[in-house]
């Protein structure tokens, strides 16, 4: 991934600058979007954390009121020298120490953040229709990458981040469930996004990544990928509905495997060219090869259908 060719720096003078800094904790490194998932979807999302970490913290507190029996029993009658049972004592003793250490050393951090993160953050918005939506660069997967060799890093976080900001992805998940080994969420940040509603509006905060570079704020407007992406689509459907009133619906499977066959060409070319490298477009809209287009003028042809005309008749051109 080249970040000369997709990022480019934020205005100067931006409010989201100012955001950003006051977010920033050293990682440089955020991805926004407009989570508009259902409500249902996201109440669901919710109620499975939410149900895990209750179990958590009652079992927690099991431990807690089971203090006496583990531990103040057991040294009161090792104190007391009887004849026997000392064996017993003493095992129970460092068995029960050793799994309540597990238990506070690696579970508590988990309930402890999601109480102060999802659920507080839950308790003071709710659920709303449009959501935004904050992770940063600061998952167990940066401290493992920080410690490669830079080449290879830097090639690693371009495929993280192209896959936590690929629009199927983000689209067909909500809330927590966007964060990675890498990406994680940023309460903080999102509740701070609405109390600054006023001066920041929310599609500010559309699918982008923001990324910090010798003290200078740049950013990858992915949206305008998707929405490129979408209104192909859009166009590909009125094609296929157009088709499909001439009677010949198959012709559309057909042109579809041209263009799957040119995108995987492509894809295996870059990668040929690239040393190994993520490729600078791979979210961005297809180009449509010289050689790909005759083809499908030519598969239209063979049918009796002027392509160019399909489409300028079709899509209003």
């Amino acid at each position: 991934m080249s970040d000369s060719t997709i990022f480019h720096p934020v205005l100067p003078g931006s409010p989201a600058i100012p955001f950003l800094d006051s977010h920033n904790t050293g990682h440089d490194l955020f991805i926004t979007h407009i989570d508009e998932t259902p409500l249902g979807a996201k109440l669901r999302a919710f109620l499975v954390p939410l149900l895990l970490n209750s179990l958590l913290g009652s079992f927690m507190l099991y431990r807690i009121f089971l203090f006496q029996s583990h531990y103040y029993a057991p040294c009161l009658h090792l104190l007391s020298n009887g004849p026997t049972g000392q064996v017993d004592s003493i095992l129970y003793f460092l068995f029960n120490m050793a799994f309540d250490t597990f238990l506070y050393r690696y579970l508590t951090p988990v309930l402890r953040n999601f109480v102060i993160g999802n659920l507080w953050f839950r308790l003071r918005t709710g659920f709303r229709a449009k959501e935004i939506v904050w992770r940063k660069a600061a998952g167990w997967r940066r401290v493992a990458l920080d410690q490669m060799d830079p080449s290879r890093s830097r090639d690693l976080l371009g495929r993280a981040i192209s896959s936590a900001s690929d629009p199927h992805f983000v689209n067909s998940r909500t809330g927590h469930d966007t964060a990675t080994d890498l990406f994680i969420m940023d309460y903080k940040a999102m509740l701070d996004s609405y109390l600054s509603l006023k001066t920041i509006p929310m599609d500010q905060w559309n699918l982008r990544v923001w990324q910090k570079k010798q003290g200078s704020w740049a950013v990858w407007d992915v949206w305008r990928i998707e929405m490129r992406q979408t209104n192909a689509q859009s166009d590909m459907d009125k094609i296929a509905i157009r088709l499909t009133e001439m009677g010949k619906p198959n012709l559309m499977d057909r042109w579809a495997r041209i263009l799957r066959d040119a995108a995987a060409q492509k894809k295996s070319s870059h990668n040929d060219d690239e040393d190994g490298s993520e490729s600078d477009d791979s979210h961005d809209e297809p180009q449509l090869p010289r050689e790909t287009h005759s083809a499908v003028v030519e598969l239209f042809a063979k049918e009796g259908i002027d392509f160019e005309k399909l489409c300028n008749e079709t899509l209003g051109d």
